[in-house]
């Protein structure tokens, strides 16, 4: 049975460096990465400027 890792992800959406990632990926045979979509991060800034694109 293969071993699956669950990496709970917050800000940090980049995968080059991404430690804990990294480690799942190398200790375990199925990685799944779980994401929260919080949408006061898609909203806007001040001058009314978008946060992401």
């Amino acid at each position: 049975m293969p071993s699956t890792a669950l990496v709970w992800v917050r800000n940090d959406l980049r995968v080059r460096d991404h430690a804990p990632l990294h480690h799942a990926a190398d200790h375990y045979d199925q990685v799944v990465p779980v994401y929260c979509f919080d949408p006061r991060h898609f909203g806007t800034a001040m001058f009314d400027l978008p946060k992401t694109n």
